[in-house]
């Protein structure tokens, strides 16, 4: 049975067009790249429309994630790391 409360709840986040299901109003940039299959330590995520300047720092809450919300995991320079 599919639970409804759940599917009223959920939000679709898009990281690199891949569709990630988020049912939380708030998570670190580190929770968002696990979800969407992405190595935190490999990769940092931006805002699509933030052309790549500074990453969300991965201890960093993304305070209000919105239906459809476009984020980008990029793997990270060495000095990034």
């Amino acid at each position: 049975m599919v639970d409804l409360t759940r599917v009223t709840k959920e939000k679709m986040v898009f990281v690199n067009g891949k569709e990630t299901p988020i049912i939380e109003e708030s998570l670190t940039a580190e929770e968002v790249l696990e979800r969407a299959g992405f190595a935190p330590t490999e990769y940092a995520l931006y805002f699509s429309n933030d052309s790549k300047e500074k990453p969300v720092k991965d201890d960093k809450k993304i305070l209000k994630i919105e239906n459809g919300m476009k984020l980008e995991a990029v793997l990270k320079k060495p000095r990034d790391q």
